[in-house]
């Protein structure tokens, strides 16, 4: 294998192979579909990156075989092989490669899928994924010029493989993405889209339609509101659809002939990846014919219930359970005699007594024991019976009856009409004589029909196609020629027992009687059908039917013969040319059949006029040189003619519109057939809009490429393995390594083992896309073994469905920076310890009159007890007195002590523990209260509730307080009025404690600026400007707020601190 980048290059270099591979990379992006992509693959890897030999393989459900290969033979042809399932003998490697995840794997003496090759050779295979799955791989071998595989073609093929997995999986994509559009365009629903101010972006061919326009063109860019009727109800719509995103319900819109349609609408925002409003989509659905069915229910209900009332017949509804008649119509009286107050008080049972006593067997209805009337399902047909009038004579009744059941079938009500039928009956009499002489007349008719059905079955029999005369009633054949059982392939006594139902595959005529009513009155029907033979083929038959009356029966006559060839030859052509008709119109790009011998355009779809912006009458009349900048009218002619010759061909060319704008277009030539001549058909695909974006990507790579070369920031690019790819010159300064060294590393290698931890967790988040970004300082490993502190920033980058494609993160060397906290940090502890001895000597004066007070007294009451032990009279009483003086004030020398250790240790290391707060507050107090007595100061302490806690480190907490109680003794030391105030609130989550003196209140000025270090407004050698801020950096720590009260009209500072302390970062 020959380490060129192409056939006629020198020795290169991997970044110049590298770059090359980019640019092969950018040119396959523009394949048309997913089998140029594949030819081109293999084509550019031979002719652009080096390699003698390449096959593409798609990997097949089972890994023994593959589906879809392209490639170069042994003979140095490309192959395309797409269409043939073939048996994979290298399944052992396939295998392999999707078992171990692994990008590449080296192989030797294996077979290579193409043709009918047999010498075994040294080859390279790599994958191709899509996301976590293998959907092919790519092979290359040493086949035509016996010569090794180097590493630098390895690391070639391995990327190579990469970028055609992705856009194999881009590819597929946008076929997906064409059926989605296709399946909106033909919808049978109306749809279109706008944009957020309403105006229209696309409307579907079903739209069109419904609004009477023939060309989207009319319609894009108009305000959506303005096709309803009124507009105010389109744009009430639009408010709708921005405050609650969905809206549904029925419009009337207006056509482009200014006709009204009711539509069903339903409508929705439309939102991008990140929620985003975008625009509005709506679906239309025709129900005017709808909405007028139901005005017409609505008009019948109205009509039945004015016929009910005005009805001659008697209508009821009896209630089987409570046996109440709730409802009688109003010819009640007109039929019976009695109203309907009459009727409900009789009640059903002396209603059941009226009835003619012959004639009780026929009632449905009887009384049980309880008075409650019940229901005999089988007796509820219509009925005759004699019943007595409210005259007291009997009329004939007809009833009709329905009963109702409720959901467990139990019958609930009764629902009836009767009719007054004493006048029918009287009649009947007369309707027996006349039914005598009828049947005497139909004797003689007979007679004469049976002579004209002898002849007519002779026609019947002798017919050359099926005749058969079906029962309206049953659906049953009742005559039939031969030529019937010999078409459905029944015996006759077989096609005797048969009905329209068992050989109507259609189901044209299964509604029989429907159908005999539709064609009564002297007409025929000739229809095209479908009949079921009895081997359960079905045929197309041509069927004349009219309806006929035989034996006083309806019946209809059907003529049929078999036209099942006739049409399916019909039936294929008619698809044949929709499919090509919808291909050809519908494409998304413009298609052109040229006269080869005048330039001319014969056929042509909407694409193509509307892309160079013409008419399509101003189209007609052009030429191919009258678009064509690159050919003169000669070079056309000779073009079209090579076309013709070798039948396909594709390059790319430029057009100019009609507006003298010239743009980038690819085309795509075959040759068809019209007649008796061949045409050029061409296909045109607008490229100008991806030239320009191929630019600026390319632009844009170039400046990252700059960034990432030269940036002042250490580089890495890390694969989704988690293995570094790439590293800058900053990095590898950084690290100590070189970037051949660095390539392939683990970013985990390069972390401190006691960081590796925290960094796979983070690593994890990360590439799930947990985290869109990491940023963190942690520790890294130089080659030599040193540790240097790093702030890193890293995120991935992703494709545009979300999978990750690279890891980017950028390191920042902070040792310098780390060692100037930790010096800081030190400066900082020695100035709360200066701090902390400053306040000491502010007290001691008073701490040791607070203590000599104590002594003294403990002096005296022990010189009392040795004069007691001496005296003769010696009594208890006394001397327990004298020991409880002494014991409380031990314990207040104790509390002094425990105070001053408190203030004497730095607890800076302490961890967060509960604390009483009254003890903090004591401990504090216990300190300053002689020195604030000693210059007049009262001090006032409320009660603290022993149960209150929090969490903290106590000798820092009262070193707070004892800085303001300080602060409050040194503010009000020199006023008229003298006094400090110490108090504490329960606020649920927090606990504040306040400090409140007699002076008058910070000014505005000093408030933002008193707790900064150094500033002081004591008298120079007084302060040292570090108590507040000391305080301020402790509350902080504890997670609490120390301020200012501004509402209150002394002087007040607040320490307001959790109950309980947040978790650490490295706890949560």
């Amino acid at each position: 294998m020959s380490d060129a980048a192409g056939p006629h290059s020198g020795e290169v270099t991997l970044a110049d192979r590298l770059t090359t591979l980019s640019e092969v990379t950018t040119q396959l992006a523009k394949a048309p579909g997913l089998d140029a992509l594949c030819r081109q693959a293999v084509e550019l890897a031979i002719t652009r990156l080096g390699f003698e030999r390449m096959g593409i393989w798609f990997l097949d459900e089972d890994p023994d075989y593959v589906v879809g290969t392209y490639g170069v033979d042994e003979s140095g042809k490309i192959r395309d092989e797409r269409d043939k399932r073939l048996p994979y003998a290298n399944a052992r490697m396939a295998s392999k490669v999707i078992a171990s995840k692994a990008p590449l794997v080296r192989a030797d003496d294996v077979m290579m899928p193409l043709g009918d090759e047999k010498r075994p050779v040294t080859r390279a295979v790599a994958s191709m994924w899509d996301g976590d799955d293998v959907i092919g791989l790519v092979g290359v071998d040493n086949a035509l010029r016996d010569e090794p595989i180097t590493d630098d073609h390895l690391q070639i093929l391995k990327l190579y493989a990469t970028s055609l997995g992705h856009l194999c999986a881009m590819k597929k994509s946008e076929e997906a993405l064409h059926v989605r559009s296709m399946a909106i365009e033909s919808s049978i629903n109306g749809i279109a889209f706008t944009d957020l101010e309403a105006r229209i972006t696309y409307v579907n061919r079903e739209f069109l339609v419904l609004s009477g326009f023939e060309r989207p063109e009319e319609i894009i860019g108009q305000l959506a509101p303005d096709f309803c009727a009124p507009p105010q109800d389109g744009w009430r719509i639009v408010d709708i659809l921005r405050e609650r995103g969905r809206m549904r319900g029925v419009v009337d819109v207006r056509r482009k002939d200014d006709t009204v349609l009711s539509v069903e609408l339903i409508a929705s925002m439309v939102t991008d990846e990140a929620r985003n409003p975008v625009g509005m989509m709506a679906s239309f659905v025709d129900v005017t014919d709808r909405l007028s069915a139901i005005r017409a229910l609505q008009e019948s209900e109205e009509r039945f219930r004015d016929v009910l009332e005005c009805s001659k017949d008697l209508v009821y509804r009896l209630d089987l359970r409570t046996g109440e008649l709730v409802y009688l119509s109003p010819s009640v009286t007109s039929v019976l005699g009695f109203t309907a107050d009459e009727m409900r008080e009789l009640g059903v049972p002396a209603l059941l007594d009226r009835a003619h006593p012959d004639d009780t067997h026929l009632f449905a209805v009887s009384v049980k024991e309880e008075g409650k009337p019940s229901i005999d399902v089988d007796s509820a047909g219509p009925v005759e019976y004699r019943w007595r009038h409210k005259n007291g004579c009997y009329i004939w009744l007809s009833a009709s009856r329905t009963v109702s059941y409720d959901d467990d079938g139990q019958a609930v009500a009764l629902t009836g009409s009767i009719r007054d039928i004493t006048v029918h009956k009287e009649v009947d009499d007369a309707l027996e004589q006349a039914r005598d002489e009828l049947e005497r007349r139909v004797e003689e008719r007979t007679a004469a029909l049976r002579l004209s059905e002898q002849r007519y079955r002779a026609l019947f029999e002798q017919a050359p196609n099926a005749i058969a005369l079906v029962d309206v009633e049953t659906g049953r054949l009742l005559a039939f020629n031969d030529r019937v059982p010999e078409f459905l392939g029944y015996t006759r006594d077989e096609t005797a027992q048969l009905t329209v139902a068992d050989i109507d595959a259609t189901e044209a005529l299964v509604d029989v009687w429907g159908y005999h009513k539709l064609i009564q009155g002297g007409h025929y029907r000739t229809f095209e059908s479908q009949h079921r033979r009895k081997d359960g083929t079905v045929r197309d038959v041509l069927m004349s039917c009219s309806a006929v009356e035989v034996e006083g029966k309806p019946c209809i006559q059907a003529i049929w013969r078999d036209v099942t060839v006739e049409r399916e030859a019909r039936e294929q052509l008619r698809h044949s040319e929709a499919r090509y008709r919808t291909l050809f119109e519908q494409a998304a790009d413009a298609i052109v059949v040229v006269d080869p011998k005048t330039g001319g355009f014969v056929a042509f779809n909407e694409r193509a006029f509307e892309q160079l912006g013409y008419t399509r009458e101003e189209f007609s009349q052009l030429t191919l040189a009258d678009i064509d900048v690159v050919e003169t009218p000669d070079e056309a002619r000779d073009h079209i003619e090579r076309v013709l010759r070798d039948k396909t061909d594709w390059f790319e060319t430029r057009h100019i519109r009609k507006d003298k704008v010239i743009r980038d277009v690819q085309v795509s030539c075959r040759v068809i057939r019209l007649g008796e001549r061949d045409y050029p058909q061409s296909t045109w695909r607008d490229v100008t809009d991806a030239k320009r974006a191929q630019e600026k990507l390319r632009v844009s790579e170039e400046r990252f490429r700059t960034v990432f070369n030269d940036g002042p920031f250490g580089m890495l690019v890390v694969s989704p393995r988690r293995v570094i790819e790439r590293a800058n010159a900053e990095a590898c300064r950084m690290l100590g390594y070189g970037e051949d060294e660095l390539v392939g590393m683990s970013t985990r290698a390069l972390s401190h083992p006691s960081e590796r931890d925290t960094h796979d967790r983070a690593a994890a988040d990360l590439w799930a896309g947990t985290l869109p970004l990491v940023e963190t300082e942690m520790l890294f490993l130089t080659k030599r073994g040193a540790h240097i502190a790093v702030r890193m920033v890293a995120s991935i980058v992703r494709d545009d469905s979300g999978q990750a494609l690279y890891g980017l993160a950028m390191l920042e060397d902070i040792s310098g920076r780390k060692r100037a906290e930790r010096t800081i940090a030190d400066l900082q502890a020695k100035m709360i310890a200066s701090s902390r001895l400053s306040l000491l000597g502010a007290l001691a004066s008073g701490i040791g009159h607070e203590i000599n007070n104590p002594l003294t007294t403990i002096s005296v009451a022990g010189e009392r007890l040795q004069a007691l032990s001496a005296a003769e009279d010696f009594t208890a009483e006394p001397v327990g007195h004298m020991a409880g003086i002494i014991t409380r004030n031990a314990v207040r020398i104790g509390r002094i002590i425990r105070g001053l250790r408190h203030l004497a240790r730095d607890g800076m290391s302490d961890p967060f523990v509960p604390a009483p707060v009254h003890l903090l507050v004591s401990d504090a107090v216990d300190l300053c209260q002689m020195r604030l007595h000693a210059h007049g100061i009262i001090l006032d302490v409320a009660p603290v509730p022993e149960a209150l806690e929090v969490e903290c480190r106590s000798t820092q907490i009262s070193q707070v307080l004892l800085n303001l109680l300080t602060n409050a003794h040194d503010a009000v030391e020199k006023l008229p009025t003298r006094w400090v105030k110490v108090d504490v609130e329960d606020e649920g989550d927090t606990v504040a404690m306040r400090v409140t003196d007699s002076g008058g209140g910070l000014p505005e000025d000093l408030r933002e600026r008193i707790t900064e270090p150094f500033f002081t407004t004591k008298a120079v050698g007084k302060g040292t400007g570090l108590g507040l801020s000391i305080s301020r950096s402790i509350t902080d720590e504890h997670n609490g707020v120390l301020d200012v009260d501004r509402r209150c009209k002394n002087t007040r500072f607040i320490v307001r601190l959790p109950k309980k302390q947040p978790p650490a970062n490295g706890d949560q």
